[in-house]
């Protein structure tokens, strides 16, 4: 018998927002994450787009994405056991669960 289940999607609709799914039991994970998207795309670079801080943002929510898709099975997000979906505001270097 197969079984039925449905597909969460999260998606940022906001330009500055990226979502991932990732290990949650350690807290330094997603400052490593953070840190390491700042040190890959630094403030200051030959970007021949100036808007703002718009290059930055651009290539953060192309480098991580901005949607994820998780199978719910019996009312319940399927992910790894420590894992969680994080939305980063690329603009603001600012994290939320």
């Amino acid at each position: 018998m197969s079984q039925a289940f449905n597909i969460f999607c999260k998606r940022s609709q906001n330009r500055t927002g990226t979502v991932t799914i990732n290990e949650n039991i350690d807290p330094g994970v997603s400052r490593d994450i953070l840190e390491a998207l700042e040190r890959a795309v630094p403030l200051r670079a030959n970007y021949r787009h100036t808007e703002g801080n718009s290059p930055r943002v651009h290539i953060k929510s192309s480098l991580v994405g901005t949607s994820e898709s998780v199978i719910i099975e019996n009312v319940r997000l399927i992910l790894g056991t420590w894992q969680s979906i994080f939305f980063a505001n690329s603009r603001a270097s600012t994290h939320a669960k």
